[in-house]
Formats: C-alpha cells, structure tokens, sequence
C-alpha cells in the first residue's frame, strides 16, 4: 500500500502520450497494428538473421 501512496498523483491537465504525437505518427501506429493484426510480421529472430548475414555478424 505503501507503494501506492508514492505514485505521483495524474493531474487532469497532464497530456496522453497519444495527444502529444502527430497525426502522421498516429497514423504509422494504426498502419503498423493493422498490418500486425493481418498476420504481416516479421520475427525478432529472422531480422536479426538477415542483419546477421548482410553485415557478415556473428552472434548478434
């Protein structure tokens, strides 16, 4: 409980993070779920292969 006191308090004029960013920031984000809602990803693993191989890297 002791640890929920200390949290600093939200004021009602602090800003989302989401109203801050532009709209054609907003609009990279949305493009971006979509895209990874539809199956359209490509893995941690295999870019860090492709970066691996291009770049002659081991152990990255």
């Amino acid at each position: 409980m002791k640890a929920v006191k200390n949290l600093p308090e939200r004021k009602e004029n602090d800003m989302d993070w989401w109203e801050g960013i532009s709209e054609a920031e907003k609009k990279a984000i949305e493009k971006g779920i979509a895209e990874a809602d539809r199956g359209e990803l490509i893995s941690h693993s295999v870019v860090m292969d492709e970066v691996s191989a291009r770049y002659n890297l081991d152990n990255i």
